[in-house]
C-alpha cells in the first residue's frame, strides 16, 4: 500500500512518519509538503494523510482529489 503524506511543517511530518512505520510497516509512505506536490503524486497512491490546514488550497478543494 502507497500513502500520501501531504504535511507542511518538517518536524510533524517526521513524527507522522514514524508512526505510521511504527504501526504499518507494511506501508510504502510518499511525503509532500504542499498541495501543488500532492496534486503530481495523487494518483499513484492508495491512501491520503492530509494537513487540513495547508495552504492554498481549501479542504474542498482538497477533497475533489
Amino acid at each position: 500500500m502507497r500513502l500520501l503524506l501531504v504535511e507542511d511543517d518538517p518536524v510533524s511530518a517526521q513524527i507522522a512518519t514514524r508512526t505510521i512505520e511504527r504501526e504499518f510497516p507494511f506501508v510504502n509512505i510518499v511525503q509532500a509538503g504542499t498541495i501543488a506536490e500532492a496534486d503530481q503524486l495523487v494518483d499513484v497512491v492508495d491512501a491520503v494523510v492530509l494537513d487540513l490546514g495547508l495552504p492554498p488550497a481549501t479542504h474542498a478543494e482538497v477533497l475533489e482529489w
